[in-house]
């Protein structure tokens, strides 16, 4: 009986980590993956610092993670997908493990089910896909954010250890390190420690302190950049979001722009996708299945449970905290969302009504996983035995044929370019100015010209004073009819007497 678990786990197992390889390594390059990549590179490579010596658009911890590849690696993209990918398993892993911990007798073959059920459905959602596809920073924090729950539900069960206190503060820091939108996290977990039952004042108090002082620690970057580049440093996680909020509604942009969009989106994205709706089906029937005159006592009974019915909607602020809104910012949602279902099984008196749940949980996690079963199909399995398909593979070629053709022609400075991943990936470097791709540019003409120059970042108002200083020997710009924003560069480089050449069908080279 046991073996027969085992095999089913590593099965389950086998199953999540193909299918987040198979979105990582299939996955185009999106514009979101240009400011990480640039800033590690700049990080690694230049020793530069965000915010002091370019400007960067998020909080600093996943930049130094992936300052790690382009020192380790020859493919720096391929690493950081994979680190990606990586996240998301370990938080699939995470969920069934916070799950089955609250199994009534360990040997409780159900409660394997439960959990594995939960973890699954959360793994074949298309937000699962997103965060292991792409290099981003939402599935680091929404998997910190799950082992700071699952410590912190430990220090409350233990009576307020002190070090498991500063554990959970160190991974809740890292969170918000990750992504600033953890931020709200804070207040539930710092409500559980003051209002934790039978612990005496004092322990209380350290409890609190050492919260505090890991989630300091786990943010030593961010606060060397606040004291060395204070205002860059606040223009880059709040004044940015608030000039993308003005651009998008320049555009005319819809989606995610108010309240009441947002929550329509996370609507729609639940109600049109299989796996999303069968899990939001589980955790109604989990929790609709305890009786109303239970919910007190298992409130004031089980603080951990509290914990997590007060995370669900802290984490929700922070989904909906950034205008617009999009899918993938629903993830951390998403996955505590799917803690509720096994939660709400735990607490049923009802023997049948489990046994129900079991029979619900497991027939849905099957379901889904039948109709989103991606590694199951011929073309992904070719995919993950054949490197020279992956996307990160194919663009580090693009990358080496451009490093080749800009030593051939005696280039060896900076490019410009909106598109930094390809020049990194290549090992050459690029501008600080246009580290973030395109969205300093694209926002740059509503800050005024001393802000852009106290932020380093250059306009299309700027662009003619800039390269007659600096004087680039290459620029990469997207074909012309692939984006508007890289317009304005290719014209530059043809009043500057710039030779393009038509790399593909959305990358043109111009030099000298």
């Amino acid at each position: 009986m046991r073996l027969r678990i085992y095999l089913l786990l590593a099965s389950a197992l086998l199953y999540v980590s193909a299918t987040a390889l198979y979105h990582a390594l299939s996955s185009d390059l999106t514009r979101d993956e240009h400011q990480f990549m640039a800033g590690a590179y700049l990080i690694a490579e230049q020793g530069l610092r965000p915010y002091q010596d370019f400007a960067y658009f998020h909080m600093p911890n996943l930049s130094y993670v992936q300052a790690l590849f382009f020192l380790t690696l020859d493919h720096p993209l391929l690493g950081a997908r994979l680190f990606s990918a990586a996240s998301a398993v370990a938080l699939v892993v995470g969920l069934f493990l916070a799950a089955n911990a609250l199994a009534p007798r360990k040997q409780d073959e159900s409660w394997v089910i439960i959990s594995l059920s939960s973890a699954l459905l959360f793994a074949n959602s298309r937000l699962f896909a997103d965060a292991a596809g792409f290099v981003w920073n939402h599935a680091p924090a929404a998997l910190a954010s799950l082992l700071a729950f699952m410590l912190h539900r430990q220090v409350i069960r233990r009576n307020l250890p002190a070090w498991l206190a500063a554990s959970s503060g160190f991974l809740l820091g890292l969170a918000i390190g990750f992504r600033l939108t953890s931020f709200p996290l804070i207040f539930p977990f710092l409500a559980a420690l003051l209002l934790a039952p039978r612990v005496h004042l004092r322990a209380r108090a350290l409890a609190v302190l050492a919260f505090g002082l890991g989630g300091l620690l786990a943010n030593a970057p961010a606060l060397s950049a606040l004291a060395s580049s204070r205002d860059a440093f606040i223009f880059g996680n709040l004044g940015y979001p608030r000039l993308n909020t003005l651009y998008r509604q320049e555009q005319g942009f819809q989606i995610g722009m108010t309240l009441a969009g947002k929550i329509e989106l996370a609507a729609t994205e639940v109600l049109r996708r299989l796996p999303e709706l069968l899990l939001l089906a589980a955790v109604v029937y989990s929790l609709t299945g305890v009786r109303p005159r239970r919910w007190l006592h298992l409130v004031a009974s089980h603080p951990d449970f509290l914990l997590l019915l007060s995370v669900v909607p802290f984490v929700l602020i922070g989904a909906l905290a950034p205008t617009p809104t999009f899918s993938q910012y629903f993830i951390g949602l998403a996955a505590f969302s799917a803690l509720l279902a096994p939660y709400g099984l735990a607490y049923l008196k009802s023997p049948e009504g489990r046994r129900s749940g079991v029979w619900l949980l497991a027939s849905s996690a099957m379901l889904s996983t039948l109709y989103g079963g991606i590694p199951k199909s011929t073309s992904s399995l070719e995919l993950l035995v054949r490197p020279g398909l992956w996307a990160p593979m194919r663009l580090h070629v693009q990358a080496a044929q451009l490093a080749l053709r800009l030593t051939d022609q005696g280039v060896n400075g900076e490019v410009l370019t909106l598109a930094p991943t390809y020049v990194v990936e290549a090992g050459l470097p690029i501008f600080p100015e246009f580290a973030s791709g395109p969205f300093g540019w694209r926002v740059g003409h509503l800050m005024s010209p001393a802000d852009r120059r106290r932020y380093r970042l250059v306009a299309p108002a700027d662009l003619e004073e800039f390269l007659s200083a600096v004087k680039p020997e290459a620029m990469l710009t997207d074909a012309p009819q692939v984006g508007q924003l890289d317009g304005l560069l290719g014209q530059a480089a043809l009043q500057l007497g710039f030779q393009q050449e038509v790399l593909s069908d959305i990358l043109v080279l111009w030099t000298r």
